[in-house]
């Protein structure tokens, strides 16, 4: 017979290795950059499943503070844009009622 496993059980483990994965994939990629060129500032921003956003970051003394925030957003959108990747976005589609 089949062990029975409670469904929050399964959820919270499959949940779990996901973020594990994720973090492994987040590690590995900053680590390539670091390796690969002389960083001497970072920024790291994540967006939660709720929306709520989160950010570790350090200027290195290389750039002031107050151009910090737009420098990394041009890097970004640069980096995006010239990224060819398809925008995978998908609304949440809740249905109530």
């Amino acid at each position: 017979m089949a062990k029975s496993v409670s469904l929050t059980v399964h959820k919270n483990k499959v949940e779990a290795r996901r973020k594990r994965e994720l973090a492994k994939n987040a590690k590995a990629q900053v680590e390539d950059i670091i390796r690969e060129n002389d960083v001497r500032a970072y920024a790291f921003v994540a967006i939660a499943a709720d929306g709520s956003a989160y950010a570790r970051w350090d200027t290195g003394a290389v750039l002031p503070l107050w151009s910090f925030a737009d420098t990394i957003a041009h890097v970004l959108r640069e980096d995006i844009r010239s990224s060819d990747i398809a925008d995978d976005w998908r609304p949440n589609l809740t249905l109530k009622g």
